[in-house]
């Protein structure tokens, strides 16, 4: 059997997330939850954890997963938007290539406390698929919720 779609994209945000400890950027301790899987796995519920670091330029904001790019968006007010690089998984049974978005209330920005931390959604749409286990346009949902840990400058 596949893994499943849930299981393959927190693989690829952890890919390289063990890095990064001294790279600047504001720290975030998340929790990733699956909401919603319509890519029809069974993994509502299944949890990681990860630490996310914003790194924010003026409105652009930079959000990755160790030294690896999540995303890019923009950071207004308390409200961060962000989407990934198109990825792919090359798989047995046909390659899959999809995008990650995001939105969330994070503690950074004017009238942003330290202990909102993040409380978000993320949202992966897989845009084409070969296996047909996986659906073209199925979606996939975490909420996203943790604590800010913090500025590395």
């Amino acid at each position: 059997m596949n893994k499943s779609v849930s299981s393959l994209i927190v693989a690829s945000m952890v890919a390289g997330g063990c890095a990064g400890g001294d790279l600047p950027g504001h720290r975030f301790d998340v929790a990733v939850e699956v909401s919603e899987d319509g890519c029809a796995q069974d993994t509502v519920g299944d949890k990681e954890s990860f630490t996310y670091r914003v790194v924010v330029e003026g409105a652009s904001a930079q959000v990755f997963v160790g030294e690896d790019l999540l995303g890019t968006g923009v950071l207004s007010g308390c409200d961060i938007t962000y989407t990934s690089p198109l990825w792919s998984d090359v798989r047995p049974r046909g390659d899959i290539r999809w995008r990650l978005s995001g939105d969330a209330v994070i503690a950074l920005g004017d009238g942003c406390a330290a202990e909102d931390g993040w409380t978000g959604i993320e949202t992966a749409e897989i845009l084409e698929s070969a296996d047909a286990d996986v659906q073209g346009g199925c979606v996939v949902r975490w909420d996203v919720t943790g604590s800010y840990e913090g500025e590395v400058e």
